[in-house]
Formats: C-alpha cells, structure tokens, sequence
C-alpha cells in the first residue's frame, strides 16, 4: 500500500482502496474504477472494522447492480488448516474447517478489540470473507516452499504459519492462587516482544517497568480472586503517549491475559505472559 492506494482485483473487477484507524474514526475508500462504481466510509468511533467491512461490501454490490455473494460449501487443503501469525502488527489466526465452511479466526490486535470469526467460500482461485475482520474481502491460501500463507484483508495482512494458539483472556484462574511479589515476562506489542515487570502488592497497590520506564504505578488496581487489572501511562518514542490497560488471571502459577493501549495513533491488544523470577516463591 505504501502511502497510496491498495491496487488488487475482487470479484474478478480491477480495484483500488485504502483504510484508516485511530482513536474517535474507522474509515475506508475503495472503487472499482472500471465500472465507476466506489464508496466513502466515514465512522466517528474507532475499532469499527466489521462494520466497515460490512458497509463497504454491501454499498459496491448494490453500486455494481449485482446480489451480496452468499458462501458456498467447500474445504480448504488440509495442508493450511492450523495457526498463522501476521508479519506486521503481531496478528494470530487459526483456519478451521467447520463442516463444509472453512472458518477464519482473528485474535484482538492493533486491528480489532475482539477476537472475530470470518466463513470463507470459493471465489474463482480465492476465498471470499464473510463476517468478521475480513467481511468481503478476498484472500490467498497458498502452500508454498515455505509452508502455509494467507493473503488478504483491507491493508493487506500477509499471515505466515505458526503452531502458537490464539491468544486470549483465560477462561478459568486460580482463585486462591498467590499474587503479591515480582512478575517479568513479555508483552506482544505491535514492534515486537516487550520485557515487562509487575510488582504487585494486593489489593489495591502495584508498580509496572516496561518500553524504557521503570516502576510506573498502576492506577484502580485491582488484585484478589485470581485477577490483577489496573491501568498505566508511558511515553513511547514514535508513538506518543499510551494508556494501557492490564488485565492478568493467574493459572498454573503464571500470570496470562492482556495489556489493553490506546493512543493518538489507534488502539491495540497485547498478548502478556508473566512468570515469577527464578528462585522466588511469593
């Protein structure tokens, strides 16, 4: 895409688009320049990209006179069945086939606040998204020399496999577990893996070391029944100033969730593990 247009074909039609995201806006312009045919998106709140997807798709079939494609049944290679990760921004993916509907899943990211599901259908030697982060959109499934890839989505992703699971908030904590003490561990951040230290000492007081900043106190902790949540604020070199947002259970002695952030460039959600440092019990 560069800092112009996203030129591709969809429906078999020569295209061109570009999409945009940040705090307060989700915002889309694409065209089938051919048949004159194109659409303006302007939303007034971010992390609207299902809705956008939804609207554009339904807009350029009603422009080009023509029904919204419905799925067809079909299966995939069993070859790309698994997880992907996406080579920018740090996305996960796992391609399922469910029955006879290949099924896309698209963890929390830079992108989108939730994970989504995308049905896949057969569209020429593509598939067609419908629902999900990739609503309308046609993507790539390749197997090549260097394994399964998907192509596709409103930036382009590109998604290479990778065996890691989805990453996602635990289902069951350790409720009774023990809490207070030092964690360091990673989070998954948009530019890559970030070391992260949590002090915390329940029920209400914690501290966090992470991007350049030591010992950042946490603001409206919250520490008990298997949980730590709180908030912090760090300025980050290219980036501005980000809000983040911590939400951790603990299972199996390890601390496992999300570091929520937000700032002037858009919104995102970082997969967080922490472990206790060698040698400390509590």
């Amino acid at each position: 895409m560069g800092l112009g247009f996203r030129v591709d074909r969809r429906g078999g039609r020569a295209f061109f688009c570009h999409g945009g995201d940040s705090v307060g806006f989700t915002n889309f312009i694409g065209a089938h320049p051919e048949e004159r045919v194109g659409v303006v998106v302007l939303l007034n709140t971010g992390g609207a990209q299902e809705a956008r997807s939804a609207i554009a798709r339904a807009a350029l079939a009603y422009g080009l006179d023509e029904p919204v494609a419905r799925s067809t049944p079909a299966r995939v290679d069993p070859q790309l069945l698994g997880g992907y990760r996406s080579t920018f921004w740090e996305l996960r993916a796992e391609l399922t086939q469910s029955g006879d509907h290949p099924l896309l899943h698209a963890s929390p990211g830079a992108i989108v606040s939730a994970e989504t599901t995308t049905r896949l259908a057969p569209a020429g030697d593509r598939w067609r998204g419908e629902g999900g982060m990739f609503d309308g959109w046609e993507l790539d499934l390749v197997v090549g020399p260097d394994g399964p890839r998907l192509y596709g989505g409103v930036y382009p992703f590109e998604y290479v496999a990778e065996a890691a699971s989805m990453p996602s908030l635990p289902d069951t904590v350790d409720q009774d577990g023990e809490l207070a003490g030092i964690w360091s561990g990673t989070t998954h951040s948009p530019i890559g893996p970030v070391p992260l230290e949590l002090v915390v000492d329940p029920p209400n007081t914690a501290t966090v070391s992470t991007m350049g900043v030591d010992e950042v106190a946490l603001t409206d902790v919250d520490a008990g029944a298997g949980w730590i949540t709180g908030e912090f604020e760090v300025d980050v070199e290219g980036i501005g100033r980000l809000r983040v947002s911590l939400r951790l259970g603990l299972v199996a002695r390890r601390l496992e969730g999300m570091a929520y952030a937000r700032s002037e460039v858009g919104e995102f959600v970082m997969p967080t593990e922490l472990d206790r440092p060698r040698g400390q019990t509590s």
